[in-house]
């Protein structure tokens, strides 16, 4: 007789914990290259913690999971699209006042973080892409045995 899997639930304070930390990643990701891309590494870890708390691995669906790559390709796509009038993905908010459209001043940059006008939103948008498909492919492994597995 086979026994049946039974993976420990995951605590919600460490999902919020690694959601928490994979989206800080992302929004000091200008300071830091490849942060982006850590930071939805993350946040799949956060959904896969979600996973392991579902025994049957519905919250993590394949359908949220490629929704969350659509989205994240089709704002990379948009931004990028934004400055055509100077160059390809040119930095549209950057000093334009708003949320992420500060100027930084001449010298030491006083940790002021939201002075990096597009890139931000690119760096979000990549957390979106990374977290879509390495949370398939955490899927995919997590159910490796079972039927389930999305081809």
């Amino acid at each position: 007789m086979i026994a049946e899997k039974r993976y420990s639930s995951a605590h919600p304070f460490l999902i919020l914990l690694l959601m928490g930390l994979g989206l800080a990643q992302a929004l000091f990701a200008h300071l830091r290259p490849g942060d982006g891309f850590t930071g939805g590494a993350i946040v799949a870890l956060a959904l896969l913690a979600v996973t392991m708390k579902n025994e049957e691995a519905r919250l993590a669906s394949p359908v949220a999971l490629v929704l969350f790559e659509g989205v994240g390709l089709a704002a990379f796509l948009v931004l990028s699209f934004l400055g055509m009038g100077a160059t390809l993905m040119y930095n549209v908010l950057v000093g334009r006042g708003g949320v992420f459209g500060g100027t930084l001043p001449a010298g030491h940059n006083g940790g002021q973080l939201f002075t990096s006008g597009t890139i931000a939103l690119f760096n979000l948008s990549v957390v979106l892409i990374a977290a879509g498909a390495l949370g398939r492919m955490a899927r995919a492994f997590f159910l490796a045995d079972s039927q389930e597995v999305d081809r």
